[in-house]
């Protein structure tokens, strides 16, 4: 399976739900949330939402799990307008310990994919291209920092990671903001290569413990930090 985010070649729904599947849980009809909920919030905002958010909720608005593990992804009864620096956004994600938000430019609430700014304390600038584009790296964000059962990490050589990237698949998004992190998958794993400092990181994630460790013992990976439910 693999995970290439040009929008115009997948189906986002399927990308979703093989995403959710592969490296975590099935997704069920209870993980959705209903037309009417986004028609009431359409009302209540009085503003349009897009397509793409539209149809992330419609799979995955009240995957509670997947929404809150470490960012806070909104469902329609969250969404909210903010006002910041005379813009208008319709704000999708609350960050990690809140450092920022993610949001559509209401003027672009009434595109079917429209362009994602991640909104700071000082200033805003483009995250994503497209929405489809940030909630598809936003739930593979989410898996990779909690979602996933297992995850180990790991400090390896820049060798090493050199031989990781070949052997993998790389998943990849529309222009983004997302600096040096870079999310791949090679079978059962789902991989997140970035640096810490001049230090490469690779955090390695999957459903199974099995998985995961023979993974890390087939590229002879030293794990300094395992994550498994308690």
């Amino acid at each position: 399976m693999t995970f290439t985010l040009r929008y115009e070649a997948i189906d986002f729904e399927q990308h979703l739900v093989d995403a959710v599947a592969t490296f975590c849980r099935t997704v069920k009809p209870r993980d959705g949330s209903s037309h009417r909920e986004i028609e009431r919030t359409k009302t209540q905002l009085q503003c349009p939402i897009p397509s793409i958010v539209e149809r992330y909720c419609v799979i995955l608005g009240h995957a509670h799990d997947l929404n809150q593990v470490y960012d806070h992804i909104h469902n329609p009864s969250e969404l909210k307008l903010h006002h910041f620096m005379d813009q208008d956004y319709l704000v999708l994600c609350q960050t990690h310990q809140e450092i920022s938000s993610f949001g559509v430019k209401t003027e672009d609430a009434g595109q079917e994919d429209p362009p994602v700014f991640q909104i700071l304390d000082d200033g805003s600038m483009l995250a994503f291209e497209r929405s489809s584009s940030f909630y598809s790296f936003e739930v593979l964000w989410q898996i990779i920092n909690g979602l996933a059962p297992f995850r180990a990490t790991s400090y390896p050589s820049k060798t090493t990671v050199k031989q990781l990237r070949k052997d993998s698949v790389a998943i990849t998004f529309s222009k983004n903001n997302t600096g040096d992190l870079n999310f791949y998958q090679q079978e059962q794993c789902l991989l997140l290569i970035t640096t810490e400092g001049k230090k490469h990181v690779v955090a390695v994630a999957g459903k199974k413990k099995d998985t995961v460790h023979s993974f890390c013992e087939r590229y002879a990976l030293e794990v300094s930090w395992f994550r498994e439910p308690l």
